[in-house]
């Protein structure tokens, strides 16, 4: 069919529309192939050898964006009873969309009595570079692995890289509607090092930025920075009580 189609295990694309020819093992057919399709949302969970083994507390969701808006709603019930017909599920929609220099993905406000496991949703979010992650509109930690982020308290984002190339990894909590943006085009809030506390001699304050190649612009009176504020550039010396924005 036509669009942009990823092997899900070998990571290899095909443009639609043609017919291709596949060596697979045709002893133990372990190889056959999985297509998923540009655009796809994908959730998947540990694997258990029973409904109910343990709680699902995070569900691991692959995001393909395309240009046009795709959507999945993600569902839940207790799964032994009939309360279902009524109201006694959960129902989660999850939308990605791909732009110039953006992507979107939200999680829209879930419906339904039923309350899952279900913690936060750990989104593989596959694009070509990015400088940034924010989760309605506030940047996240930043975590240097897949498993750091995994064993955060809360959510964050992360960076990595498989089959199908780079992905921005972010973890964010399930239920309430959430809006994130992988993107080029946002500055990761700046850091300093050390944090506020209490200081009995002077000392310098190092201010940096995840966002490679950002220009920090700082205050020492408490007030926003401006796009003609100082610039940052070396270590700032603090000699007294101070308030650094940047």
């Amino acid at each position: 069919p036509a669009g942009t189609w990823y092997d899900y295990f070998r990571g290899t694309a095909y443009n639609g529309g043609q017919t291709i020819s596949y060596s697979v093992n045709s002893s133990t057919w372990t190889d056959i192939p999985l297509f998923v399709k540009k655009g796809a949302i994908i959730p998947t969970q540990p694997v258990m050898n029973y409904v109910g083994e343990r709680p699902v507390t995070n569900v691991y969701v692959d995001v393909f964006p395309d240009s046009a808006q795709t959507r999945f709603e993600y569902y839940d019930d207790d799964g032994v009873s009939y309360a279902y017909e009524g109201s006694n599920y959960f129902k989660q929609v999850l939308a990605a969309q791909k732009t110039a220099d953006d992507v979107a993905f939200s999680l829209s406000a879930a419906t339904g009595t039923y309350t899952p496991d279900l913690q936060y949703y750990c989104c593989r979010i596959y694009c070509e570079t990015t400088s940034v992650a924010s989760i309605d509109g506030a940047v996240p930690t930043h975590y240097g692995s897949l498993a750091a982020l995994e064993g955060a308290a809360g959510e964050g984002w992360a960076e990595a890289t498989n089959q199908f190339g780079y992905a921005v990894l972010v973890k964010v909590a399930a239920g309430t509607a959430k809006n994130v943006t992988v993107s080029n085009n946002l500055v990761a809030t700046p850091t300093f090092d050390p944090g506020s506390g209490t200081f009995a001699e002077s000392f310098l304050v190092t201010v940096t930025s995840l966002t490679q190649g950002a220009t920090i612009r700082y205050t020492l009176d408490g007030s926003d920075p401006t796009e003609s504020s100082a610039e940052y550039t070396a270590p700032i010396l603090i000699s007294m009580s101070t308030t650094v924005k940047a």
